[in-house]
């Protein structure tokens, strides 16, 4: 109850003047249950640092594994997630970031067990990991896509049926390059949103997918080809 009442406050904010069902519609199909939810029910929101910039939270987890090199853009990151929480920030990490840095009420704990690696890794696609152009020829199979659909996932990209609808960039094809060597493979994706992207050189408006993609070890799942 809470969630919907904090959507609608949320919607009415953006819509102060005229409001359509249209558009309600459509905010609805764009957002997520976590965007609303608060209180100690809310459900637990699992996002890159990017993604959370602006928003606040009771409670962070920060995972830094095999992070870039710690320069100025990297300790920008880092600010950014760990001012995200308002109460209780833990953060888990593989190398030295913070040990020079001593505050009060700091619990330090190191974990010298070795980890086997895991069966499933899911990526969360961005702008720069899909073939931003490819989404003009597949215009009336994207306009059928909704938040939270299923698709088929390959080495080229994903798929609605027998209907290619993502075709993954070249940077995007090379960290697939890195999982393939660890014995990964594409199995699954999932639409997590659907947006609109302005085209810079013909000024055209596109409407794009970014999913999530699942990568299991093979000999784990079944493999979609």
């Amino acid at each position: 109850m809470r969630g919907a009442q904090n959507l609608l406050r949320d919607f009415e904010e953006i819509h102060n003047r005229t409001k359509h069902k249209a558009d309600f519609r459509e905010f609805i199909r764009e957002s997520n249950l976590e965007d609303f939810a608060s209180g100690p029910d809310a459900p637990i929101l699992v996002s890159t640092i990017h993604q959370t910039k602006g928003r606040e939270f009771d409670n962070v987890f920060l995972a830094l594994s095999r992070f870039p090199e710690y320069g100025d853009e990297a300790k920008r990151s880092i600010y950014v997630a760990v001012t995200r929480a308002k109460q209780n920030l833990r953060i888990f990490c593989n190398a030295g970031y913070f040990d020079e840095i001593e505050s009060g009420g700091v619990n330090r704990q190191h974990d010298g067990n070795v980890y086997p690696a895991p069966r499933l890794i899911i990526m969360q696609l961005l702008h720069k990991d899909v073939n931003l152009g490819y989404f003009a020829y597949r215009r009336r199979a994207i306009n059928s896509l909704l938040s939270g659909q299923e698709l088929a996932a390959s080495d080229k990209g994903c798929f609605l049926g027998q209907t290619q609808v993502l075709k993954y960039s070249a940077s995007f094809l090379k960290k697939m390059e890195g999982l393939k060597a660890k014995g990964y493979a594409p199995s699954k994706a999932r639409v997590r949103h659907v947006v609109h992207w302005q085209n810079q050189d013909t000024d055209e408006d596109v409407k794009i997918i970014l999913p999530d993609v699942e990568f299991v070890k093979e000999g784990n799942h079944e493999i979609i080809r």
